[in-house]
């Protein structure tokens, strides 16, 4: 058996004795604690030790055919089309159509999503001990009959259907861009290191990862977008690329209806709706929790960690366990003492969606380079109804637009006289999802302005009797 000992990011040594590695390493500082990080292997420090047959296997000229080749073995025990269960169901999904098309994909990955039960993520049907004693599945028909499985068996069913129903199917090995940015010179498994299925359709090749809870059709984990992979047909391997969600894909749109009465107290109305990765993570996290549990965590996590005081009720969610659909939150809030009561003045900061929120970034200077998950669409409208006894003190802030490296930042404050409302809205935008470290001061003065737009106090003075903004 031959080895080969590589080293990234750190300055080990090692000697070899009889079969084994000795490594030594000192004051080496093994991972960063800072947030928003790009691949931790890109810059942290690891050792990495690869075995095989042959040394020539782990050469670089060698290593990526070997592993086309451990491919295209991999992908015969993955998909298996020719299966009786396979065929059946495909028979049986496919009828209606007269011929290829891509409703065929959607109805393989419809039955997959709603007729297989994956274990590796919150499910009802079984509890944690069943799960372990489940018998595991050793091919698509076996995922078939007994109706559940990982997040691998499920895509092999899907791959399967799609390969009966005479499709090009393949399992892809891809990058993930929380583990390591590709690099061809970097041999080992942590450089691709997810799987996803790709499939052909006309001269294009699509991707999906329906085994990924709550996954939307044709639309991979964020740290699978628009990464490096290889695919194979039964003699050579090729480089391809997943594809990019569009801008504004993952947005979050805000609404306040709320009001505050003369001693500054704060209450009214809150609707969110998440749509893509801002909707996805939101899904899988709310999925193992009650009602009640999902309450207690959007108070504490969104309003009483800037806002102690703050309560919600009557707090329900829609759309939370369709793939496709968005998801809504709706609650009632109340905001003691929300607004500075001072004498016979008012001071009323608009954006509850931000007031008190800590800075996202703090440090001068930063070694890491930056990434974020996705690109955010942050939407915000704030109606807020003030008591007819109070009148502006001075003018409104003024519309203000800001487009900048890394965010677009709009907001505005208007007036709504018959009603005697202040109306706040406000747009921002992410523009990259990665930033190298020498620009860390520019994002850094971005944020921040973000951050001050959101800041902007509106003087309310009594009057002796009743007057409208």
């Amino acid at each position: 058996m031959a080895s080969r000992i590589a080293r990234y990011n750190c300055n080990v040594s090692w000697d070899k004795k009889a079969g084994r590695y000795i490594l030594s390493l000192e004051n080496q500082p093994s991972q960063s604690s800072k947030s928003y990080l790009v691949a931790r292997k890109d810059f942290e420090p690891f050792i990495y030790i690869g075995y095989a047959s042959d040394l020539k296997i782990l050469s670089q000229e060698k290593y990526w055919n070997y592993c086309g080749g451990g491919l295209v073995s991999i992908n015969k025990d993955f998909i298996r089309s020719k299966q009786k269960a396979v065929k059946e169901l495909a028979t049986r999904l496919f009828e209606p159509f007269g011929g290829i098309n891509e409703d065929m994909l959607r109805t393989a990955y419809d039955y997959c999503a709603n007729e297989i039960t994956n274990i590796e993520s919150y499910t009802e049907k079984y509890t944690e001990q069943e799960i372990e004693d489940l018998k595991k599945n050793d091919s698509p028909k076996h995922t078939i009959v007994n109706g559940y499985g990982t997040r691998y068996d499920i895509n092999g069913v899907f791959a399967s259907l799609a390969a009966a129903a005479g499709f090009k199917a393949r399992l892809a090995q891809v990058e993930n861009h929380r583990v390591y940015t590709y690099n061809k010179r970097a041999l080992g498994s942590f450089n691709l290191s997810d799987w996803v299925v790709a499939i052909k359709y006309g001269e294009k090749w699509r991707y999906f990862d329906q085994g990924s809870s709550y996954l939307p059709f044709e639309t991979l984990n964020p740290e699978n977008m628009n990464a490096n992979a290889i695919v194979t047909d039964e003699k050579y391997y090729y480089n391809i690329k997943t594809n990019e969600v569009a801008d504004g894909y993952s947005s979050s749109n805000r609404i306040a209806d709320v009001e505050i009465d003369e001693y500054g107290d704060l209450s009214g109305k809150i609707r969110i709706r998440y749509t893509g990765y801002a909707s996805l993570w939101r899904k899988r996290l709310f999925a193992s929790m009650t009602t009640k549990e999902r309450e207690e965590y959007v108070l504490e996590n969104e309003w009483q960690n800037r806002l102690p005081r703050t309560t919600i009720k009557d707090f329900r969610t829609t759309y939370q366990e369709e793939r496709n659909g968005f998801l809504q939150l709706f609650y009632d809030i109340k905001i003691p003492g929300y607004a500075d009561f001072v004498s016979d003045r008012l001071l009323l900061n608009p954006n509850i969606f931000e007031r008190g929120k800590q800075p996202m970034f703090t440090d001068e200077e930063r070694a890491e380079p930056i990434a974020f998950n996705y690109k955010p669409k942050v939407q915000d409208k704030v109606t807020i109804r003030v008591p007819d006894s109070y009148s502006m003190e001075s003018e409104l802030p003024v519309q203000s637009r800001f487009s900048g490296y890394i965010l677009a930042i709009q907001s505005k404050v208007n007036q709504e006289t018959d009603s005697n409302a202040v109306v706040f809205q406000r747009l921002y935008e992410g523009k990259r999802l990665k930033v190298i470290a020498k620009f860390y001061g520019a994002v850094k003065k971005e944020f921040e302005l973000l951050g001050v737009k959101d800041v902007q106090p509106i003087n309310l003075v009594k009057t002796d009797g009743l007057a409208q903004l």
